[in-house]
C-alpha cells in the first residue's frame, strides 16, 4: 500500500481497514503498552498493519507553544466527584472544598512556571473522560481519584504521561505517583495517644481503596502494644453514599454500647472527627474528658472546633510540587522507569486529646523516628 505525501489521519486508516475511527483511535492509543481496550486481537493486528503501511505516525503529547498565537498545552486534573449530603455540616464541606481549591491553586501556579495550563475533570462517567482525553490530547494527567477501573487507567497511561496523586502505585503500570505515607498517619497518631496514657484506642474508616494501609498500621500498632483491637468500629459502614452525620451517629452509638470497655481515644479522618466533636456533647460525651479525638487531614475547620481538633497534617503543597516534578520529568523522558514518592505527615497538637495518668514524654523520640521508617 503506497504511502501518502500528506499526513495520514486516523480517518484514513479507518477507511482502509473498514472499521470506525473510534476503533482505530482505541487501537493506536494502545500501541505504547502493547494493547488496546475493547478491540479484538485480529482487528487490532489488522489496524496496526494498515497504519504502518500507510505511514501513520502516533502522535505524542503536545509540547508547550510560545505566545505567538498557538494553543498552550494543558494538563488534566482528574478528581472524584464529591457527594454532598443534605445533613453534612458546613464546616466539613468548607474544609474539604478549601483543601481542593488549595490543591488546584498550587498545581496551577507550578504549571504556569512551566508554561502549562490546568484543566479540571470530575470523574463520573468513563466514556466522558475518554472522549475528552482523546479529543484534547493533553500533555499530561494528574489523577486524584479512587482507582476502580484499571482498564481506564491503563488506557489513559497509553495516551500521555500520568501521575497518580495519593494513588496506589501498584495500579500504575507505567506511571509515577506521589502520596502521603498513610500508614505513618495512623502510627504517629496512635503513638502520640499512647504517650498521653491511652490504652484503649480505636479507629474508624480506612477500610477501602488507597487508605487500607492506615487500617493495617492500626492493627500492627495494637498488636505490637498488646492492646485491644476495636473491630466494632471497623465493622461500621464507610460507604460513600452514607453521610458523615449518619456515620458519626453510628460511632457514638457503638461507643456508648461498649460501656466501661469503650475506647478512651479515636483516630479518624477530619470528615468524621469534626462532626463527632460537634455531636458528641449532645449524646452526653464530653471531649476530651470522655473521649480524645485525633483527626487526619488538618482541614481548615480543625482549629475552629470546640475543642480545637488535634489532627495529622498532609502537605498538599509538597504533594503538588512532587507531582509536577514527576510529570514534567516524564514528559521529557517517557521511557524512564516509574518513580514513586512518599510525603510524610506531621502532627498538629491542639486540645481534643486528654492526657491520662501513665502518660509520658516520647520515648527515644519514637514519633519522629517513624518518619525514617
Amino acid at each position: 500500500m503506497a504511502k501518502s505525501s500528506r499526513s495520514v489521519t486516523q480517518a484514513d486508516v479507518a477507511k482502509a481497514a473498514g472499521v470506525s475511527q473510534g476503533v482505530v483511535s482505541r487501537t493506536l492509543s494502545g500501541v505504547k503498552n502493547g494493547g488496546s481496550m475493547n478491540v479484538g486481537d485480529s482487528t487490532r493486528a489488522n489496524v496496526l498493519r494498515i497504519a504502518q503501511e500507510m505511514g501513520y505516525q502516533v502522535r505524542t503529547a503536545r509540547q508547550p507553544r510560545d505566545g505567538s498565537g498557538g494553543r498552550r498545552s494543558n494538563v488534566l486534573f482528574v478528581r472524584d466527584s464529591y457527594v454532598v449530603h443534605s445533613d453534612e455540616t458546613l464546616e466539613v464541606y468548607d474544609s474539604y472544598r478549601t483543601v481542593y481549591y488549595n490543591c488546584v491553586n498550587s498545581l496551577s501556579l507550578l504549571l504556569q512556571q512551566r508554561e502549562l495550563g490546568l484543566e479540571l475533570h470530575f470523574l463520573s462517567d468513563r466514556k466522558e473522560l475518554m472522549q475528552r482525553v482523546a479529543e484534547s490530547e493533553f500533555s499530561g494527567i494528574i489523577w486524584e481519584a479512587p482507582i476502580r477501573d484499571l482498564a481506564l487507567l491503563q488506557w489513559l497511561e497509553s495516551r500521555c504521561p500520568l501521575v497518580g496523586l495519593n494513588s496506589i502505585e501498584d495500579h500504575l503500570l507505567h506511571s509515577d505517583s506521589v502520596c502521603v505515607r498513610q500508614h505513618i498517619n495512623i502510627r504517629m497518631a496512635a503513638e502520640y495517644l499512647w504517650q498521653q496514657g491511652h490504652r484503649k484506642i480505636a479507629t474508624f474508616g480506612h477500610v477501602q481503596g488507597e487508605f487500607k494501609s492506615r487500617l493495617v498500621a492500626y492493627k500492627e500498632f495494637v498488636q505490637d502494644r498488646g492492646i485491644r483491637d476495636y473491630v466494632e468500629f471497623q465493622a461500621l459502614s464507610d460507604d460513600k453514599a452514607i453521610s458523615p452525620a449518619e456515620k458519626v451517629a453510628a460511632i457514638i452509638e457503638t461507643w456508648k454500647s461498649l460501656g466501661e470497655d469503650a475506647p478512651t481515644a479515636m483516630i479518624l479522618g477530619d470528615v468524621f472527627a469534626i462532626p463527632l466533636l460537634l455531636r458528641a456533647p449532645l449524646s452526653g460525651i464530653e471531649i476530651p474528658r470522655d473521649l480524645s479525638v485525633v483527626g487526619i487531614d488538618n482541614t481548615s475547620a480543625a482549629r475552629l472546633t470546640c475543642p480545637p481538633l488535634t489532627s495529622m497534617e498532609e502537605s498538599f503543597d509538597a504533594l503538588c510540587h512532587a507531582a509536577i516534578e514527576l510529570l514534567t520529568d516524564r514528559m521529557q523522558d517517557p521511557s524512564r522507569p516509574p518513580h514513586h514518592v512518599s510525603i510524610s505527615p506531621r502532627l498538629i497538637e491542639r486540645e481534643s486529646v486528654r492526657r491520662l495518668s501513665g502518660g509520658s514524654q516520647p520515648e527515644n523520640n519514637s514519633i519522629k523516628s517513624l518518619l525514617h521508617v
